[in-house]
Formats: structure tokens, C-alpha cells, sequence
């Protein structure tokens, strides 16, 4: 008859090894994880940079018509405010009732 106490220790011992086999795998997974989400930013942020994206107000002017200095004096057609039409510094949008804004 085969001694039970050596097979309880093996057992034990197995479970014990299963135990630290999983919570290695578990931190393994969480610096995995971590690693994607930070690899996931830091493309997410090249690609905005490339895009040149700007978050621009959303309010809406009642603008007629705008005017840049360059190339030329002109009347461009009227957009909500200065960073939905995409006026560059020094552009002018004319409001109805006479009111004037510059971009900068």
C-alpha cells in the first residue's frame, strides 16, 4: 500500500506551483496590457501630430464675409468664427450689424 503523506506532499506541492505559475502569468498579462495601452498612446499622439488636428470652439458667429491681408485684399465667404474657417493670424471675419474680429 502506497504511502499517502508522500502523496499529499506532491500534491501540495503542485498546487503550489500552479498557484505561482498563474500569478505569473497574471502579472505578465497586466505588463502586457500596460504595454499595448502606452504603445496605443504614443502612436495615437504621432498621428494627431501628423494630422495637425485642433479642437475649435463650438459657437457659431454671424459672420458675412472675411477678409486676409494676403494675397491681397479679398472677401472670402463667412464661416462660424475664426478656427472653423481656418483663418490664418491677421484674417478679419465681418459680423452682420458692422462688428469686425480679428484671428490671431
Amino acid at each position: 500500500m502506497p504511502d499517502r503523506s508522500i502523496y499529499i506532499l506532491v500534491s501540495l506541492q503542485g498546487s503550489r506551483q500552479a498557484i505561482a505559475d498563474s500569478t505569473i502569468m497574471a502579472i505578465n498579462f497586466k505588463f502586457s496590457a500596460m504595454a499595448l495601452l502606452l504603445i496605443y498612446g504614443v502612436l495615437l499622439e504621432q498621428s494627431r501630430q501628423s494630422w495637425g488636428a485642433t479642437v475649435c470652439p463650438l459657437f457659431c458667429l454671424q459672420v458675412e464675409y472675411i477678409t486676409c491681408p494676403w494675397p491681397g485684399p479679398r472677401r472670402l465667404p463667412g464661416s462660424c468664427n475664426c478656427c472653423l474657417a481656418r483663418a490664418p493670424k491677421g484674417c478679419t471675419l465681418h459680423l452682420a450689424g458692422g462688428r469686425q474680429i480679428q484671428c490671431n
